[in-house]
């Protein structure tokens, strides 16, 4: 169970994350070529938040750090992008990009990892839990006899 504490310190992890990304993104130039692949990898990392958002804070989580990156977004490519209808397209391809991973990971965390984990945890926390075999009356010879089951 996530304790207050530990989940301020993830949420302000994460806005820092969006607002490294954002701000990165912002800043770095399309042109000349060379700083265009800067911008592109950036644009790339957009899809990071959401995912780790999805891991720390299920179905909700995700869905508002891709609201978050997605609003982050549309203004970037709104405003670096007037009257380039052609990459503004492109842009909004990306932006749905977003939120489909933002959906399915938050999806996925929340019907499948979170509960599999929780019941991994119930079983280890149980008095009955243990990480060594149990011995079902051997006496601590190799198995199959003197050599090991070879003949």
């Amino acid at each position: 169970m996530n304790r207050p504490d530990d989940t301020r310190k993830k949420a302000f992890i994460l806005a820092a994350l969006v607002g490294s990304i954002a701000l990165l993104h912002y800043i770095t130039p399309t042109e000349p070529h060379n700083y265009h692949v800067i911008h592109i990898a950036l644009r790339k990392l957009y899809f990071l938040p959401p995912v780790v958002a999805a891991a720390w804070f299920g179905l909700r989580g995700a869905i508002v750090t891709t609201a978050a990156v997605s609003l982050l977004f549309t203004f970037h490519a709104i405003l670096d992008w007037p009257g380039n209808y052609m990459e503004q397209a492109n842009q909004m391809g990306e932006l749905a990009s977003f939120c489909v991973v933002g959906l399915v990971s938050g999806t996925v965390n929340s019907n499948f990892i979170s509960p599999m984990s929780t019941q991994l945890r119930k079983m280890m926390d149980s008095p009955s839990a243990t990480c060594l075999p149990h011995s079902g009356g051997h006496d601590g010879g190799t198995a199959g006899g003197r050599n090991g089951g070879m003949m």
